[in-house]
């Protein structure tokens, strides 16, 4: 049953993160505009907790990880009341997700340390 409920979770993360998360229109529209290219210089990578950190320390890639990374905890959360799991369940299997599906050249942390995927 609870390996059930991860799969679904999976598919469901992975479609969120292919997908505009978008209700905070300008603010949220625009960061996610922007992320593949924070992510392709090397500013933004994935953690391996599901959520976005700043690289190369900027105002607009801090304004930027913190706008989506505010919005992926609120879509984890409710994943996890949905699916009866603990909120660091579903960080751990988003970031499981997010550093898998991170394009080349992406910055993905293993290990304690910033790789170029």
């Amino acid at each position: 049953m609870k390996s059930q409920k991860i799969r679904y979770l999976t598919l469901f993360i992975v479609l969120l993160m292919s997908t505009s998360m978008g209700i905070h229109a300008m603010t949220l529209s625009s960061a996610k505009a922007q992320l593949n290219a924070f992510k392709t210089q090397g500013k933004v990578g994935e953690k391996l907790n599901g959520f976005l950190a700043v690289i190369q320390d900027r105002k607009a890639t801090r304004k930027l990880v913190k706008i989506i990374n505010k919005e992926r905890l609120k879509y984890y959360e409710k994943i996890a009341i949905d699916n009866q799991l603990t909120l660091q369940e579903v960080e751990y299997i988003a970031g499981q997700k997010s550093t898998e599906k991170a394009k080349k050249d992406h910055y993905i942390q293993k290990d304690g340390q910033w790789i170029k995927k």
